[in-house]
């Protein structure tokens, strides 16, 4: 991937933020400053840690697998959120999608590099 454009994992990635800031605005009080918190700042580290490695190449490995880790971490807030009535089902399986697809362009690119 070239340095300085942004790789089709960023635009996913960013859609995936779009997503995640729509769910924790529609959240009740009691979770948005707290689960809703945490899920937005994975979702903000996971687009970061993308736009690194894209940038810098000799930190690109551990930036992928930290956005897996991110990636990760995001599955299990919204598992949670979903058991708490904090997201639908069909938002949740959007976001899930979304999820894979990220997951599957980050291992693509980490066998590449």
């Amino acid at each position: 991937m070239e340095k300085g454009k942004n790789p089709p994992v960023y635009r996913s990635s960013y859609r995936l933020l779009i997503e995640v800031l729509g769910i924790v605005d529609n959240m009740k009080k009691s979770h948005k400053y707290t689960v809703g918190e945490r899920l937005r700042d994975e979702a903000i580290d996971l687009s970061v840690n993308i736009l690194t490695a894209n940038q810098i190449k000799v930190l690109r490995a551990d930036k992928i697998l930290k956005s897996q880790e991110n990636i990760e971490a995001i599955k299990l807030i919204l598992r949670v959120l979903l058991e708490t009535k904090q997201v639908s089902h069909g938002r949740f399986s959007a976001v899930s999608l979304e999820l894979d697809d990220v997951s599957k362009q980050l291992s693509g690119w980490y066998k590449s590099s």
